[in-house]
């Protein structure tokens, strides 16, 4: 296994070669930016967490060229449901139920490279795609097609777009449970494709093994003209004054649980770990001011 450098922030390119479009992805600083948040993630965790970042993160380019995506994915796995919010410019922030999803492998973290996906994302469920443009929003979710979450992506253009799409990330977790590459790619035919980019794509992905490539050996291999690129980072919109109003939106029964006879709280945000203090005082005040309107 090679060593992939950390690169100096995470992007997306995109390409085209003949009739195909390709989102090629490097998403390794962001991915271990994301996981800095959660300090107890087990290896296989990490390794579901960097592969669904992968897949995911270019929607915004391939789906909308302005306004946002919201990916959610709820299945019957360990760490549904998982929600990603992407947003201009290339900001993402991603979230999953659980970050504790154990394996008998979790003291070999090499091992747990080979450990399906499936086992951790679940095998019933749905993907569901939200976009907003202008304040609208617009809606698809299919059934989970495999659990692997490239597949799922896949079914998904497949059946929401009628469009061919090829789709591959390149994870890979070293001995010291540490995510050193996280990539991906999705090709997709443009109008007037021929079977020959259909062969193309299928053997690009079938003979290129990205979990030892890095995403310039692979951008070498494509041979395809750049038309963009764009960084992406994990710019977070939290807030104090929003996690009040979320606690203040909370029912009584389920305030004085999450207060167990405390002054205050410490909530944390699940995107970037800020932590805010909120006291009980001010939840009361806000929740009087509401009814008062």
């Amino acid at each position: 296994m090679i060593k992939i450098k950390k690169t100096e922030s995470s992007y997306t390119k995109i390409l085209e070669k003949g009739n195909v479009r390709i989102f090629l992805n490097d998403n390794l600083k962001l991915v271990n930016k994301l996981l800095n948040n959660h300090k107890k993630a087990t290896p296989f965790a990490k390794l579901i967490f960097a592969n669904i970042v992968s897949a995911f993160s270019p929607l915004l380019f391939v789906i909308s060229k302005f306004g946002s995506v919201r990916i959610k994915l709820n299945t019957n796995g360990a760490v549904a449901p998982v929600d990603l919010y992407l947003d201009r410019p290339g900001n993402i922030r991603a979230n999953m139920a659980s970050f504790e999803v154990l394996s008998e492998y979790d003291k070999e973290p090499l091992k747990v490279n080979d450990i399906p996906l499936i086992l951790g994302v679940g095998d019933e469920g749905t993907l569901e795609i939200v976009t907003e443009v202008d304040g609208k929003s617009y809606s698809s979710k299919v059934k989970l097609a495999r659990g692997d979450v490239i597949t799922d992506l896949a079914y998904f253009f497949d059946q929401s777009w009628q469009q061919f799409t090829g789709i591959k990330t390149g994870v890979w977790l070293d001995e010291n449970a540490n995510i050193t590459n996280a990539n991906s790619i999705i090709m997709q035919l443009l109008p007037g494709h021929k079977e020959e980019d259909i062969s193309w794509v299928e053997n690009f992905l079938k003979n290129n093994d990205f979990k030892n490539l890095s995403v310039s050996q692979i951008e070498e291999k494509l041979e395809a003209n750049l038309l963009a690129k764009f960084e992406t980072n994990d710019k977070c919109i939290c807030s104090r004054s929003k996690k009040l109003k979320t606690i203040t939106n909370l029912d009584n029964a389920t305030l004085d649980e999450v207060f167990n006879n405390k002054n205050a709280i410490e909530v944390a945000c699940p995107q970037c770990g800020r932590i805010d203090r909120i006291s009980k005082v001010e939840v009361d005040k806000r929740k009087t001011e509401n009814e008062i309107q």
